[in-house]
């Protein structure tokens, strides 16, 4: 017991050389052991002999498995040095290591893992032993960790030829297991199961006489899944598949959003591997799916029959030539595959009779209803034609290879003139615009077009077909938006032929014209600002009459198109060439103006929730909700718009650029934003953004700014009933975005003193430094450490905030220091001792209350890691600040800089390294920091100082007891 652990461990290393097994030599070890963290090292990284097994386990040593620790709702699987060394052994003495494992009972997962190690490493037949303890781990529901590991050892026993065992595993492993309600498995679990599907697959499906359980087993899991899928009828067997699952072959529109598509890919797999290696005909494949009535088995069923027709031609034209499989869209895909690939097996009677099939034409009664539905009318005889030619269209672009001279003139012809069919054979196809939409005309139809024949083609398009998919008006805006992009010069100065056109044609125009600007091209801006005043000369609410009300997103009225516009002004105004603006003022300035005198007082047409919403408006960024509102984007492309003027206006003056007159060169912005100010006009969208383009108000006319700042920022209406939040949206905009500035502060006292006072009055629900409370410690810290702000100013407004804020603002303030002043460049003097002062003010005022209620708050961590502050008295902080956080955070940042600093006073770098290991009760974090550790310590160890010297030992010691024996290095035993 007097004894250090790394001399016991010495002691234990050198009874292992003598290889003695003797029961003496066993005791001598059981003295040791008693030790538990000695007993650890010593399975773990002592013991290599397997010599060594029967005397440990006659002695007890594998008897008693640690349990697994619930606590809290959480259960933690402790790991056991004993498993560890037994499943190192396996390879050596494997019936030994198995005999063990097999009678050992544990609800352990960690051990199971080590098992699993074992048996792979194991003789097959060996290995085989250990199946019905790794089962019962499954069943138990602690295996989950090691899934990975079983599925490989199911793979590793049936290359060992253990087929009947591999079998028991993976049908414990796979068989899905989903509580009442539950649909699919959670992600993970997804991962892992489909994982270990693709290395067990290949294997069993193609082991002769287990491919057929193999394969039954695949198809009841699928039928678990397909069964718990919301949109299944359990009695038709009828379950969407066409949607979720569209080929049922590997194919670009399949995706893996649900689970169950991605295992109909592994079935499939299965039957196709079994067949082509002989392991099962494709009778007997049949006969298996054909057990399941959902249609995906039924789908599959096809794909089989088409996949293998050689095997069974018969059987391919019994299925071709069943009339409920060419009508019914269910079976689109496999049934199109099948018909385009296996055509010649019908007999001439038999493809004169399915070609009659497709000449007869569809049934055009749920088109006359769709047509009422949808027109108030019904189909003309023109409309009904074109439906029925479209639909033949489709089918006999299923056999396009076969087709006889007349069938082929026709699909020619429909080629031609439509271009190829994307949904004839899929029932849904992902599309360019937006999931399932389709096109009617494709881009090489328009492209041969002018503008003025394309913009009339599409506005006049109208859907023939009565079906949930295909062409619709969505992919058709997204063609004319790819159409647009590829000349938009060129078109711009025809802006003007989509006046009286849809809105949802001139949006995507507007769109790519905002595209042209960002991109530098030359358009022609006055063509398109024309277009554009046409547009919200339009009643907002105003609906162009078209032909597809009903399909799907489109633009129900102007404001989208509103909202566009508003963008393409902004990047007008942005539009730069070199330094200066690219559009003339003198052109341009009036019709812009015109447009947003419109849009800035137009009411409000999409008022979001926030505004209504129950969080605190104090400590609340309103700016996603102004920049997402009409009123909002309007008043943003209206200061966009005043900066592009300004840039023109703008002088040097004194070595700055200044505005001429301010705001009285720009009256019509100056009118704008009064008005948007003005109690009976402000809103929290306006206003939000206005709070945001502070720093361009200050610059445009500082004087106006300062008499509308009270106006502006109200902030005191928030206690009237009922309160005003405006002041505060764009008062929380102006922390959040701007930057900190003496003249802000100046202008601003009065607000900034009154959200102090608040700042101890509200409540934080989340920690994101987009919080205007946080900002605003932001600036109160940068304008201290400027030395633009003292704690003794009259006002008291920087002492006030440390006394009386609320604490999470207060902390994080203090953690923003630190972190700001993090880098490699050297702080000015003056700054760190302002800082200095600061510390202390805070320490003895309020920060130890702040840490002891929020240890983890990265207060002195993050202020002693940037390296900044005097190291003596940076040491003497930290001392004193882990006397109430004995773990301070960033403590990797923190334990890199003792190191670099430990030569300052070794001693208490030594007190302070030890009381931060000591407190680290999980022991993970020393991982991240362990090489500067072994720095200070190796100091401690080479110093002349005897207290380091003995101090420094016993961490090392202790370091070692918590499994660190790399430290053990720098001791010298028989100097010690």
């Amino acid at each position: 017991n007097k004894l250090s652990f790394f001399e016991k461990l010495k002691i234990l290393s050198e009874i292992l050389t003598q290889h003695d097994y003797s029961p003496s030599v066993i005791g001598e070890i059981k003295q040791l052991l008693d030790d538990v963290d000695v007993c650890r090292e010593f399975f773990l990284r002592y013991l290599e002999q397997p010599e060594w097994i029967v005397p440990l386990r006659d002695a007890g040593y594998f008897d008693n498995p640690p349990e697994a620790e619930k606590e809290q709702g959480k259960i933690h699987y402790p790991s056991w040095p004993a498993s560890k060394y037994l499943a190192r052994m396996a390879k050596y003495v494997p019936s030994e290591v198995a005999d063990i494992f097999a009678t050992m009972a544990t609800d352990n997962a960690s051990i199971i893992g080590d098992m699993i190690v074992a048996a792979r490493a194991m003789p097959a037949d060996v290995a085989a032993t250990l199946v019905p303890s790794v089962c019962q781990a499954v069943k138990e529901g602690v295996l989950w960790i090691y899934f990975k590991e079983a599925v490989e050892l199911s793979v590793y026993l049936v290359k060992g030829g253990k087929i009947s065992a591999a079998m028991t595993l993976v049908e414990a492993l796979f068989t899905p297991s989903l509580s009442e309600g539950q649909a699919e498995l959670n992600q993970m679990d997804e991962y892992w199961y489909a994982a270990g599907l693709k290395k067990i697959v290949p294997v069993l499906a193609t082991q002769g006489e287990v491919a057929s359980k193999f394969l039954s087993l695949l198809c009841d899991w699928l039928k678990i899944f397909v069964q718990a899928m919301k949109y299944v009828d359990l009695d038709t067997g009828s379950d969407n598949s066409q949607i979720w699952r569209p080929a049922i072959e590997e194919h670009e529109q399949n995706n893996d959003y649900e689970f169950t598509a991605v295992m109909v890919g592994f079935v499939r797999e299965g039957f196709e591997r079994a067949i082509r290696k002989n392991n099962l005909s494709l009778a007997e494949a049949l006969e298996i799916v054909n057990r399941h009535h959902y249609l995906v088995f039924n789908r599959l069923r096809i794909h089989l029959v088409n996949e293998f027709a050689t095997e069974n031609r018969e059987l391919a034209r019994q299925t071709i030539m069943k009339h409920e499989l060419f009508s019914d869209h269910q079976y689109k895909h496999e049934y199109a595959m099948l018909v385009g690939k296996r055509l010649d097996v019908l007999t001439d009677a038999e493809r004169a009779e399915w070609f009659g099939w497709i000449d007869a034409g569809p049934d055009t009664s749920n088109y006359d209803e769709w047509s009422k539905s949808h027109y108030g009318r019904d189909a003309t005889d023109e409309e009904r034609n074109e439906y029925v030619k479209h639909w033949q269209y489709e089918k006999l672009h299923w056999v396009r290879n076969h087709l006889d001279s007349e069938h082929r003139t026709f699909y020619d012809e429909m080629l031609e003139k439509h271009g190829e069919p994307e949904l004839a054979d899929l029932n849904i196809r992902s599309g360019s615009a937006r999931w399932g939409n389709e096109s009617p005309i494709n881009l090489e139809e328009l492209a041969g077009m002018s503008f003025i024949e394309a913009v009339e083609k599409v506005s006049t398009w109208k859907p023939l077909e009565p079906r949930r998919f295909g062409p619709n008006i969505d992919g058709l805006a997204a063609t004319f938006r790819q159409y647009v992009g590829d000349s938009p010069v060129e078109f711009s100065s025809q802006a003007e032929e989509l006046v009286e056109k849809p809105a949802i044609f001139v949006r995507e125009f507007i769109s790519q014209m905002n595209e042209a600007i960002k991109s530098g091209l030359e358009i022609d801006v006055s063509a398109v600002l024309r277009l554009c005043q046409w547009v919200v000369e339009r009643p907002i609410k105003e609906r162009m009459a078209t032909p597809y009300e009903h399909e799907g997103l489109i633009d129900q009225d102007w404001q989208w198109t509103r909202d566009e516009i508003c963008r393409f002004i902004e990047n007008v105004c942005k539009a730069a060439d070199g330094e200066n603006p690219k559009y003339s003022l003198d052109e341009l300035r009036q019709s812009i103006w015109q447009l947003l005198n419109i849009l800035c007082y137009a009411p409000q047409s999409n008022i979001a929730d926030d505004n209504a919403s129950p969080v605190d408006p104090r400590n609340h960024d309103y700016l996603t909700l102004g920049i997402n509102s009409s009123r909002g984007k309007a008043v943003e492309a209206a200061l966009e718009y005043a900066r592009w003027v300004a840039n023109h206006l703008k002088i040097v003056k004194d070595g700055r650029e200044t505005v001429p007159d301010g705001f009285a060169s720009i009256p019509e912005v100056q009118e704008m934003l009064e008005w948007q100010i003005d109690p009976d006009n402000r809103s929290a969208e306006a206003l939000s953004v206005i709070g945001a383009y502070i720093g361009l108000l200050y610059w445009i006319d500082k004087d106006w700014l300062s008499k509308v700042a009270d106006k502006l920022f109200d902030l005191e209406s928030i206690e009237k009933t009922p309160p005003a939040v405006e002041g505060w949206t764009a008062w929380n905009t102006f922390l959040v975005y701007g930057n900190p500035h003496i003249e802000f502060y100046r202008i601003f006292r009065n607000q900034f003193a009154y959200t102090v006072e608040q700042a101890g009055k509200i409540e934080i629900t989340e920690s994101s430094r987009a919080q205007p409370m946080f900002r605003l410690g932001e600036h109160l810290m940068l304008l201290y450490g400027r030395g633009q702000l003292s704690l003794d100013d009259k006002e008291g407004i920087l002492q006030h905030f440390l006394t009386n804020s609320n604490s999470e603002v207060r902390r994080y303030a203090i953690r923003f220091v630190g972190q700001s002043l993090k880098g490699d460049e050297k702080v000015p003097d003056e700054v760190v001792t302002r800082f200095q002062i600061l510390w202390e003010e805070y320490w003895s005022e309020i920060g130890k209350t702040d840490a002891e209620d929020k240890s983890d708050a990265y207060l002195f961590g993050t202020w002693f890691s940037s390296g900044q502050f005097p190291p003596q008295w940076a040491l003497e902080q930290l001392e004193k600040f882990i006397d109430i956080v004995p773990l301070p955070e960033p403590h990797d940042s923190i334990v890199e800089e003792l190191a670099k600093i430990a030569q300052t006073d070794i001693v208490m770098t030594i007190q302070i390294l030890d009381r931060i290991i000591r407190a680290d009760r999980e022991g993970w974090r020393i991982h991240g920091w362990q090489e500067p550790a072994m720095q200070i310590l190796g100091a401690g160890i080479k110093s002349g100082n005897d207290d380091s010297r003995r101090m420094t030992v016993d961490l090392i010691n202790y370091l070692g007891r918590r499994g660190y024996t790399d430290f053990g290095e720098l001791l010298d035993i028989e100097n010690v």
